[in-house]
């Protein structure tokens, strides 16, 4: 892999990788801030699939949907099948910022939503194998 292609693909790793400790560092704290934790969880997997499409050398659109992104994963490498329960992400892209949006979650759900983004993040890591 050239070394620009890397470098670009690792920080998008980085940035992802940001906003996963984010979200567990809102769930360790009080108040627990739910809303926040489903945006950066949204947040890393839509990176994480951004680096593979870099990977594979798909310029990645501007979109925070999720589905879009496998779909378009999917037409050079179908084992991303496995990915599309993430997008029940989606919706926290954008709509969760702004008050009339906002929903109450309970902390099994922000635990869930972590542990997808980290689903996600550990399928392209070994999909890429940086």
């Amino acid at each position: 892999m050239q070394i620009e292609k890397q470098n670009l693909i690792e920080e998008w790793f980085a940035k992802a990788d940001h906003d996963i400790f984010s979200a567990e560092a809102i769930l360790a704290a009080q108040p627990i801030i739910f809303d926040s934790i489903a945006f950066h969880c949204q947040q890393s997997a839509e990176k994480y699939l951004k680096a593979y499409c870099i990977f594979v050398e798909i310029l990645p659109p501007k979109t925070h949907d999720l589905q879009i992104l496998i779909n378009i994963i999917l037409e050079c490498d179908t084992s991303f099948e496995e990915l599309k329960f993430a997008d029940v992400l989606t919706p926290y892209a954008v709509g969760i910022r702004y008050p009339d949006e906002a929903s109450l979650y309970e902390r099994s759900t922000a635990e869930e939503y972590i542990e997808i983004a980290k689903t996600v993040r550990d399928f392209v890591r070994n999909k890429i194998g940086i």
